[in-house]
């Protein structure tokens, strides 16, 4: 049936050949990781155990990873801790409908911090999230379904 041995080269090479464009595509229009500049802010994604009931909502962007975690709660305010992989100088957390609280640090080496959030707390509530480090903001804004309970 394949007699013709140049149409036999051609389904040889060709896959070997897209497979080679795939790869040069990306290396050469993907955007490439970069440092975090002083001043300028970053937003951090959340992992998927942040939309199921888990008590814990990790955070990351690029080489920033934030673990926050909601110990208690109530109908007057939520508990909150947050653990990192880096050195955070503030931290502050809020619920969309009310102010933001600073949160102290817990630890000698800056990665862990808590405190308590005041307002009302439903499934349908947001946590807004915002840590300082080396002069570069973080936030992210997480729906409160990790911690409370349907």
């Amino acid at each position: 049936m394949f007699r013709n041995k140049h149409l036999i080269l051609a389904f040889l090479i060709a896959p070997v050949l897209a497979i080679i464009a795939w790869f040069s595509v990306d290396y050469f229009v993907a955007e490439k990781p970069h440092s975090a500049k002083p001043g300028a802010s970053y937003e951090l994604i959340a992992k998927p155990n942040c939309r199921r009931y888990s008590q814990r909502c990790d955070l990351k962007n690029e080489d920033v990873e934030l673990s926050v975690t909601v110990p208690a709660y109530d109908l007057s305010g939520v508990d909150v801790e947050i653990d990192s992989n880096i050195v955070i100088d503030r931290a502050a957390v809020g619920l969309a409908d009310g102010s933001p609280a600073a949160l102290t640090n817990i630890d000698s080496d800056g990665k862990r911090w808590a405190g308590r959030v005041a307002g009302s707390v439903d499934s349908a509530s947001t946590l807004r999230v915002a840590v300082v480090a080396s002069e570069s903001t973080f936030y992210a804004e997480i729906p409160a379904t990790f911690f409370v309970a349907e």
